[in-house]
C-alpha cells in the first residue's frame, strides 16, 4: 500500500525534474510529441478485439469494464481523453498528428466513441474541460488567435457537429443508457423514468473524501502516514475503498504538509510559470497539460503515472524554429 501511495507522486517529481523550463524548439516538440500518441493505435486495436462492439451488452448507467476490455473503465477514459486532447492539440495548431489528416479524424472517432462507451465520465469530461481552458488562455491572450479563430468558425462548427454525432452514434449502441449516465441518473431512475433523489454523480467520492477530511482534521500536522487514511475510511465511509482524489489523500496522508505542498507546487508554480513564459504554445500546452493533471488526480488518483509526468511536461518551454518569430501562432485548424 506504502508503494503504490508513493510511486504516483514519485512520477510527479521526476517528471517535473527532467522537463522544467526544458526548451525545445517548436517544430521537434511536434515531431516528438507523436510517439506519445502511438500507444492509441494499440489500445484501439486492443479494444475492438478484446471487447468488440458485437459483443458488449449495455444494461445499466454503472461504468463498463466489459466495453474497457476487462480493465478499469476509469483508467481506459483517462488514457483516451489523453489522446483525444492531444490529437485535438495538433488540430488547434494546424498540425497533424498522424501521417494524414483524414487519419487524425478517424483515430478521433474511434478515440471518442470507445471513450464514451466505457461509461466512466472522468477521462472525457477532464480531456474536455482541459482543452477548452487552453483555448480560453489563446483567446484572451493573443489577438492574433482570436482572428484566426474567427476565420476558422466554419471548421470549428464542422468539428463540433462532428463530435455530437459520435455522441449520438454512441448513445443509440448504449440504447439511450449513456445520455443517461452523463445525466447523473441511476438505472433504477433510466428504466422506471421516476428520480428518486438519491443518484450522485461523484458516485461516492465525496463521501471518500468527507473520510479523508475527517483523518486530516484528527492529524493536522503530519496526516496518518503513507497508506494510512485507509483504515479511517472504514471508520468513517463504512470500507476500505482506495484514494479516489489526490487532494483529499495528501491532506489526509501529510497534513500541513500536504496542503503545503498543494498550495506552492500544484497552484503557486504552474501559475508563476504561466505569467512569466510569453510563447503563446507554452501557455498553450501548460494549461491544457496541467489541467488535465488536476482533473485525472481529482477523479482518479494517481493510480496512473499518467497525471504525475503530464504535470511535468506542462513545465516545458517552446522554442522558435529559426524560420519563424517567437510569438507565431500557427494556422488553427
Amino acid at each position: 500500500m506504502i508503494m503504490f501511495n508513493i510511486t504516483g507522486p514519485l512520477s510527479l517529481v521526476v517528471a517535473g525534474l527532467y522537463f522544467y523550463k526544458r526548451g525545445v524548439p517548436q517544430d521537434v516538440y511536434f515531431h516528438q510529441m507523436k510517439w506519445a500518441f502511438l500507444p492509441a493505435f494499440t489500445i484501439i486495436a486492443a479494444l475492438s478485439v478484446v471487447a468488440s462492439l458485437a459483443t458488449v451488452e449495455f444494461t445499466s448507467v454503472q461504468s463498463s469494464s466489459g466495453a474497457s476490455g476487462g480493465f478499469g473503465p476509469n483508467q481506459v477514459s483517462t488514457v483516451l481523453g489523453w489522446f483525444i486532447m492531444l490529437a485535438l492539440l495538433y488540430k488547434i495548431n494546424g498540425e497533424k498528428i498522424t501521417p494524414f489528416s483524414w487519419l487524425d479524424w478517424v483515430m478521433l472517432f474511434y478515440l471518442v466513441l470507445r471513450a464514451l462507451l466505457t461509461f466512466s465520465r472522468g477521462g472525457v469530461m477532464g480531456s474536455t474541460l482541459a482543452l477548452l481552458g487552453s483555448i480560453t488562455v489563446l483567446y484572451f491572450a493573443y489577438p492574433g488567435f482570436r482572428r484566426q479563430l474567427f476565420k476558422s468558425m466554419p471548421y470549428v462548427t464542422l468539428s463540433l457537429a462532428f463530435f455530437v454525432g459520435v455522441f449520438l452514434f454512441a448513445n443509440h449502441l448504449t440504447n439511450n443508457f449513456l445520455l443517461y449516465r452523463y445525466q447523473g441518473l441511476s438505472t433504477t431512475e433510466a428504466l422506471t423514468g421516476v428520480r428518486t433523489g438519491n443518484s450522485n454523480i461523484l458516485t461516492g467520492r465525496d463521501e471518500i473524501m468527507k473520510a479523508d477530511f475527517r483523518a486530516f482534521l484528527e492529524h493536522p500536522g503530519f496526516g496518518v502516514g503513507y497508506g494510512m487514511a485507509e483504515k479511517y475510511r472504514v471508520r468513517y465511509y463504512g470500507s476500505a475503498a482506495a484514494a479516489h482524489t489526490e487532494f483529499a489523500r495528501l491532506l489526509s496522508e501529510h497534513g500541513i504538509l500536504g496542503l503545503l505542498f498543494m498550495l506552492v507546487g500544484m497552484l503557486g508554480l504552474p501559475l508563476y510559470f504561466l505569467l512569466t513564459e510569453k510563447h503563446p504554445l507554452t501557455r498553450c500546452f501548460l494549461v491544457a497539460f496541467y489541467l488535465l493533471s488536476m482533473f485525472t488526480m481529482f477523479h482518479a488518483a494517481m493510480r496512473l503515472a499518467l497525471p504525475g509526468v503530464l504535470f511535468g511536461a506542462a513545465f516545458m518551454r517552446f522554442l522558435p524554429n529559426k524560420s519563424e518569430a517567437p510569438d507565431n501562432l500557427k494556422k488553427t485548424l
